[in-house]
């Protein structure tokens, strides 16, 4: 729609297809200093541009506004206009909207945007393609089994350790550093009647704690100075 009210709006749109593919005159053209600050005065004090209102402008405005209340101030909705402001906002009304959650092949609904399938489209997928599976073992008894270190008599272990050490490092230098471990002065592999016995056992930081085979082979006599081992 045209602004001005002199012109019509077809006046407007003839003008707007005449100059259309047309250079723009002022596009590119620089103004000398004086020709700029004649145009910075021109505006000044015009409607459009003045950003900043007048203190007799304030003062009129602040007057006109005293004890008038906006619509919702204070205003008590009732629950029928709550019910119909929450439904505007629901589902496909809301800018939000992602079409609700996925739904699996077979039709169950998801628990999450995320998901791909159902449990028990999962449990299916998991159990026919296993022996596909580039890694699968047919020899189920060659598979990797965890060691009792992640038992509950490990766990036992570990704390007498640290309770009879008053949980401290025993070597105590000034090099000490780093959280502390629960060390097996004879080797878990080698000695299987020795992995729960505490006093095969030494607290040691991070950096007192042997990181090869060979150092914790050559330190085993200075640790058994340190704690009596009983074989």
């Amino acid at each position: 729609m045209c602004m001005r009210k002199s012109r019509t709006q077809e006046h407007c749109l003839n003008i707007s297809k005449a100059k259309k593919g047309k250079p723009n005159g002022l596009l590119g053209k620089k103004y000398s200093n004086q020709h700029r600050k004649n145009i910075s005065l021109s505006l000044k004090g015009h409607p459009t541009v003045q950003s900043v209102y007048s203190e007799e402008l304030n003062k009129r405005r602040s007057e006109k506004l005293k004890g008038v209340n906006t619509w919702s101030k204070g205003k008590i909705l009732s629950s029928d206009t709550k019910l119909k402001m929450s439904l505007s906002k629901m589902k496909e009304k809301n800018w939000n909207w992602k079409g609700g959650k996925p739904s699996c092949s077979c039709g169950k609904l998801l628990s999450t945007y995320k998901s791909e399938m159902c449990d028990s489209c999962r449990k299916k997928f998991t159990s026919i393609n296993k022996e596909k599976h580039p890694r699968w073992i047919d020899d189920r008894a060659k598979l990797k089994k965890y060691d009792n270190r992640r038992s509950s008599a490990y766990s036992d272990w570990r704390t007498g350790v640290f309770e009879r050490d008053n949980f401290k490092c025993r070597i105590a230098d000034k090099n000490c550093n780093g959280v502390l471990q629960a060390h097996h002065i004879l080797p878990w592999r080698d000695f299987v009647e020795l992995r729960y016995e505490i006093n095969n056992g030494i607290t040691l930081c991070v950096a007192h704690h042997p990181r090869k085979r060979a150092e914790e082979k050559r330190l085993v006599p200075y640790f058994m100075g340190l704690v009596p081992v009983s074989k």
